[in-house]
């Protein structure tokens, strides 16, 4: 998992004013990215700009703006002795991404024949590695991989999600 994807997940967290379900904008990601990164900037002595930058890269064009929002303000009430990963906690699933869960476990089950690193789950657990990464992903980024489970068969239906993620920026 690259460095800024939690910082990123943490940003795309929680806009409730966000209109619709789709991505967060460029525009978007920033304004909620220079807030995240005030944590960064003051804790832990980055790059500013740099720090912006990368979380803008890691967000655009597939996370929920309402998330990012959500990750962000909690980032930025954080004390430097506070752990940024109980903000995590805060980015709650909605209805479409219950269904994607329900899909990629029917899409996925009986797939053990080939190496699968797919977790359907989406919720965040503390006591896993994974942390629900795809209740960060906005409906059409979802509907999308709903779409997957189409597939033929197990390989066809990750090579549709890995599709997804190249095409949508998706960095796991």
């Amino acid at each position: 998992m690259r460095r800024w994807l939690p910082l990123a997940l943490a940003i795309a967290a929680g806009c409730s004013d966000a209109p619709g379900r789709g991505p967060i904008t460029s525009s978007e990601a920033r304004d909620e990215c220079t807030k995240s990164c005030e944590y960064e900037v003051d804790c832990l002595a980055e790059d500013q700009q740099v720090c912006v930058d990368d979380c803008v890269t890691e967000v655009v064009g597939w996370a929920r703006h309402d998330a990012i929002a959500t990750l962000s303000s909690c980032r930025a009430g954080l004390t430097c002795d506070e752990d940024t990963s109980s903000c995590l906690e805060k980015v709650k699933p909605v209805d479409f991404h219950r269904k994607f869960q329900d899909a990629c476990r029917a899409g996925l089950d009986g797939c053990a024949s080939i190496d699968i690193d797919v977790d359907c789950a989406i919720e965040y657990s503390p006591d896993s590695d994974d942390i629900g990464y795809f209740r960060f992903m906005s409906e059409p980024v979802i509907d999308e991989l709903i779409g997957c489970f189409d597939g033929a068969d197990c390989q066809a239906r990750l090579d549709c999600m890995e599709a997804v993620y190249a095409e949508r920026g998706i960095q796991l």
